[in-house]
This record gives C-alpha cells, sequence and structure tokens, in this order.
C-alpha cells in the first residue's frame, strides 16, 4: 500500500506523545516575546478568499477503533486511567443541587463511579502535567461563579479557582500555563496552575477557545469576537470589522499555520495573511479539528468517517477509517482521545 510508510511514521510520532499517561513537560508562561510580528486583523481589503479545500480521499485500510461511549460527556486521560465526568439527572427545568460525578476506568470500557461529587458543573476537562483539570459552573448557590479544580487520581479534587464572575467554557494548557475562557468575556490565566489571574475584556456572551501562536496568545468568542495579546495584559481586537461569523469555534495551530473553525467557515492565516473558505455548501459537515499532540505539525478532524490529515488546512490526506471497537478491545496502551471519544490506535506500522 503505497501510503503505509508516511502513515507509520506519523503514527510512531504520535504515539510518543499521545498515549495513557503521557505529556508534555511544562515551562513557565514566558514574558519575552518569541517571533515578535503581531498577528494581522482580519479586514475586508486584506481577506483573501481561499483555494477550495482538497480531499485525497484514497482508503488507507488503517483502522481507529471507537470504543464505548465514556459514561459521560467530559472524557479525559492521564496517570494511567480515564476520568469521565456524569452530569446529575433532573428535568429540563430544575437546576442540580449537586456537582458531576467522576467515573473512573483502567481500561476504556468498564467503568466505576466514585462516591464524591465534585463541586462543580464541568464545562471542560484536560490532562497537563500529571493532572486532570476540570473548569465550568460552581454548584447552587453560586451557579454564576466560574470554578477550576484538578485531581492526580479523580477521587481527591483541589479547587484551584472559585471566584470568577461568570462559568467558564474552556481550558487550554499554552506556552507552560493555562488560559480558562468563560462568559461574559471573562478569560483567566496561571503560570503554574495554582495561582490565577482574572480579566474582562469585552461584555460578550463566551469566549469559547484560546491558543498561543508564535508569541502571541488568542481568544475567539460569540459576536464576532477575536483578540490577541503577548503579555496577557494588553489585548488587541483583531475582529474590528465584524467579518467572522458568529457561533461557537475553535483554534488550532503548527508551526507555521493558524486556523480558525466556525460551523460553516474555516479561516486560515500563515505568512501575516488571513484567508477564509465556506464549508457548508459543498462539504460534508466537519468534526472539530484537532491535533494529536501540541508539537505534531499535523491538524485532524473526522468527515464522514474518515480521519483526514494536513499541514497546511487546505490540502488533506485520508488517514484512517473509524469503526466500532470489537468487545475484546480495551484500552491498557495505544489509546487517545479523539473527537470527545476514546480511541484505540493500530501498532506502528513498518
Amino acid at each position: 500500500m503505497r501510503k503505509t510508510t508516511s502513515i507509520g511514521l506519523f503514527l510512531a510520532l504520535t504515539l510518543s506523545t499521545a498515549l495513557l499517561g503521557c505529556t508534555t513537560q511544562a515551562v513557565a508562561l514566558k514574558n519575552q516575546h518569541q517571533n515578535a510580528d503581531a498577528i494581522t486583523p482580519i479586514r475586508k481589503n486584506t481577506l483573501n478568499v481561499a483555494d477550495k479545500i482538497t480531499i485525497d480521499s484514497q482508503p488507507t485500510g488503517v483502522i481507529w477503533q471507537i470504543m464505548p461511549k465514556a459514561p459521560g460527556n467530559l472524557v479525559a486521560q492521564g496517570n494511567g486511567i480515564f476520568i469521565s465526568l456524569v452530569r446529575p439527572t433532573t428535568s429540563p427545568k430544575v437546576l442540580p443541587e449537586v456537582g458531576d460525578q467522576p467515573y473512573i476506568s483502567n481500561d476504556g470500557r468498564h467503568w466505576s463511579p466514585l462516591p464524591e461529587r465534585i463541586p462543580a458543573w464541568g464545562r471542560a476537562m484536560i490532562f497537563a502535567d500529571g493532572w486532570f483539570y476540570v473548569v465550568g459552573e460552581s454548584v447552587p448557590p453560586n451557579t454564576t461563579l466560574g470554578i477550576v479544580l484538578r485531581s492526580q487520581d479523580g477521587k481527591h479534587w483541589q479547587t484551584l479557582y472559585s471566584k470568577a464572575r461568570a462559568p467558564f467554557t474552556a481550558i487550554r494548557n499554552l506556552n507552560g500555563g493555562f488560559i480558562v475562557t468563560g462568559q461574559n468575556g471573562i478569560v483567566v490565566s496561571s503560570r503554574d496552575g495554582k495561582r490565577w489571574h482574572e480579566q474582562q475584556l469585552k461584555l460578550i456572551p463566551a469566549f469559547y477557545n484560546a491558543d498561543y501562536f508564535k508569541g502571541s496568545y488568542i481568544l475567539t468568542g460569540d459576536a464576532m469576537a477575536l483578540y490577541a495579546t503577548k503579555d496577557l495584559k494588553h489585548w488587541e481586537n483583531l475582529s474590528s470589522e465584524n467579518l467572522l461569523s458568529p457561533g461557537p469555534r475553535n483554534l488550532q495551530h503548527n508551526a507555521e499555520h493558524l486556523l480558525l473553525q466556525t460551523d460553516d467557515h474555516l479561516y486560515y492565516y500563515h505568512d501575516n495573511l488571513w484567508s477564509i473558505h465556506k464549508t457548508t455548501k459543498d462539504d460534508t459537515r466537519w468534526s472539530y479539528i484537532q491535533k494529536l499532540s501540541p508539537t505534531s505539525d499535523y491538524f485532524l478532524a473526522t468527515v464522514a468517517g474518515t480521519v483526514i490529515q494536513s499541514k497546511d488546512g487546505k490540502n488533506w490526506q485520508s488517514l484512517a477509517q473509524l469503526q466500532p471497537a470489537d468487545d475484546q478491545t480495551t484500552c491498557e496502551n495505544r489509546c487517545i482521545i479523539y473527537d470527545y471519544q476514546i480511541v484505540k490506535l493500530p501498532k506502528s506500522l513498518d
């Protein structure tokens, strides 16, 4: 098969950083400006219409196995275990009185509930630097407050920050520290995961995601918001002409390219220029674009059950087919969290 060598190399590289319990080494949030050029704002006179996205859909013969769905919508892996958070069950118009219940698994298939609930309704969970981090909304009577928790085993949780003026929406481990986004324009940052600094940039419904690209932190959210800063203090509005499509969005980058994904558009940033591609009319709906490790050059997405990869966000190649795992498959090794699911990767190809 003509793509076997390249796919085997890709899997070998990503397995070293993406498998159970592995994480990148932490480095404190840097004050110095790396690659000092500021990110260019999105403007009508410089926003290019990109060439059509190309997808080489030739099957590769590689299968990624999807494990049975975790108990809750949030799932993360690390320290040799999987953790999933399950929201309390209530009627649609009644707020739960208690927080999420953690479930734990050693193999990605068999789950056990833990007796103690966490004091939050989780919106996002990641594993970084040996800890599971959860952000979301405090339980009653503090349901308007954002909260940050962490745990190493899913049983014992530390409350790191619980004073945010609005619930949190996402957390990213960026440049050796943490950026947490929230509703009402709230952003909280930390260099060490212990001490947190809160800001309110703009009264918008929510910031959805953050990234760090060539020395700049970037935030995106509702009301066509896109902001950047180099020092986490002075923020520049990159979308003053309101050219971004509305709705939830996703930021991902590699060494040379920054991608901003919305429901119906994909924005590219490369060589200080923005370009745009509309994805709803001719393209099958994509999953959220992601990477298997922060250092990988490859962006990944799923289209019609096929995992595709790209280095520039424009030219994509098939990587693998997604198929349900058989009843005997477990996840003690070679498993990742991909598109909010536990996925078993094949053995590295020669």
